[in-house]
């Protein structure tokens, strides 16, 4: 089994509305919907792999304002643990390199994507975050 640590950004817009990545339509996860993000590789932090990703992935500056959860999702193939943190992200530069497409969802509306597995699982602790921060 594969273990794989990685990382997500929650980038929130002033309505309240959160980015969301659709994936390729290739491997386990195509066409599933997540928070962007990605690996972490040897030496890097936590916090500076988000940022790298989402530089890499969609041309975002970002920098990084809280931890919101950890979860942990194992299936048949990987063992994946995913970090989550709110991502302060310039938007109007977005450009996807890897994905299919993206949106801004409501955040009170982020059950109604299909999303992927760990990400779903972190969906109570996001929602209770943006509450907080309201």
């Amino acid at each position: 089994m594969r273990k794989l640590t990685v990382t997500a950004g929650v980038c929130i817009d002033a309505s309240n509305r959160v980015l969301c990545v659709q994936r390729p339509n290739h491997g386990p996860l195509a066409f599933k919907w997540e928070f962007p993000g990605g690996k972490v590789e040897a030496g890097e932090t936590l916090e500076a792999s988000l940022i790298r990703e989402l530089r890499e992935e969609l041309s975002l500056r970002a920098s990084i304002t809280a931890y919101i959860t950890t979860v942990h999702s194992v299936d048949d193939t990987i063992d994946l643990t995913l970090h989550v943190y709110e991502a302060d992200a310039n938007n109007d530069d977005l450009v996807l390199h890897e994905h299919l497409d993206y949106r801004w969802q409501p955040f009170d509306r982020l059950h109604e994507l299909d999303l992927a597995k760990a990400d779903r699982a972190a969906l109570s602790a996001i929602n209770d975050y943006i509450r907080q921060k309201s």
